[in-house]
């Protein structure tokens, strides 16, 4: 998966190292990038 920088900088932000390991912060980063539209590159 490929993310513009737009979209890079739009997922939600931590503040401190500890949030990275909460639950809450995991699952809402996880919901965002799901909702993303897929942007898979032709083959062949």
């Amino acid at each position: 998966m490929a993310c513009t920088r737009a979209e890079v900088k739009a997922a939600p932000r931590f503040h401190t190292d500890s949030e990275t390991q909460d639950p809450d912060y995991l699952t809402a980063v996880g919901d965002y990038y799901h909702r993303l539209p897929s942007r898979e590159s032709p083959t062949g």
